[in-house]
């Protein structure tokens, strides 16, 4: 029997991505899935041993197939995952597995070395994308931070204002007029906030007044937060200044007053 799997996070449009990916070349092949399994919301860093997939590998019969859109899919928590489900599962069950976003087409039962270093290597890839899409949801939420520090909210995408981070996705205002207006009163009723506005302001004064795109005035920020340093300055949350918390005081505080 031919089985699809298919893992996704929170988005359903990946759901459908994968599911194409899988039918197209499955068509191209004249194959057809007999069943489907699927671990919805769950992380690829989620051991293999928690997720559906092991209900999947664990049952399946020798000569079954099983079809991914891609091997992080399977796992994206490296190659010893990934090997402990081959040896332990794939191998013994002399299972087929293809990887379709690759053209890989293994027969488990006898998996030369070439084939096995390749189907290693795709497993550490898919753990260093891990590892970077971590950074960047780290780097996007001390951002959103930063600017709840500043103003006291951030907006999300959704349209609600956000004010704390943590536990159901964090605490939801509407977006009135009256909690904007109180949120600029708050902007510089911060004391380092105040410090930095009015240090911005003869900085500028000195230096010319900064643009609010972050692909201009690169060594300006730089100069700024060196300054601001230099004369211990802190920001709203008490860390010391880089350029791009720089960029973000100066966009966040002028435009809750109105001034950009």
């Amino acid at each position: 029997m031919v089985y699809k799997y298919i893992r996704y996070s929170t988005d359903k449009q990946d759901e459908a991505s994968q599911d194409n990916i899988i039918r197209e070349y499955l068509f191209r092949k004249g194959m057809i899935a007999d069943r489907t399994y699927k671990d919805e919301g769950v992380s690829g860093g989620k051991k293999y041993t928690q997720r559906n997939l092991f209900n999947l590998i664990s049952t399946l019969q020798p000569g079954d197939t099983i079809v991914v859109s891609e091997v992080s899919r399977l796992t994206r928590r490296g190659i010893g995952e990934l090997c402990e489900i081959v040896e332990r599962y794939f191998k013994p069950n002399k299972l087929r597995l293809i990887i379709c976003n690759v053209g890989l087409d293994v027969n488990c039962s006898d998996i030369d070395p070439m084939t096995e270093m390749q189907l290693y290597m795709l497993a550490t890839f898919a753990k260093i994308e891990r590892n970077l899409i971590s950074e960047r949801t780290k780097a996007a939420l001390t951002a959103i931070r930063e600017e709840i520090d500043i103003v006291g909210y951030h907006i999300s995408k959704e349209g609600n204002r956000v004010t704390r981070l943590g536990g159901m996705g964090g605490h939801r205002e509407g977006a009135g007029r009256a909690g904007g207006e109180k949120s600029h009163k708050a902007a510089l009723s911060n004391e380092n906030n105040a410090k930095f506005y009015k240090y911005l302001r003869s900085f500028e004064e000195r230096n010319g007044s900064f643009e609010s795109s972050n692909g201009k005035n690169q060594q300006k920020w730089e100069q700024l937060a060196h300054e601001l340093n230099q004369l211990g300055y802190k920001t709203s949350s008490g860390m010391e200044f880089t350029d791009s918390r720089c960029r973000n005081m100066y966009r966040t505080i002028l435009k809750t007053l109105g001034e950009v």
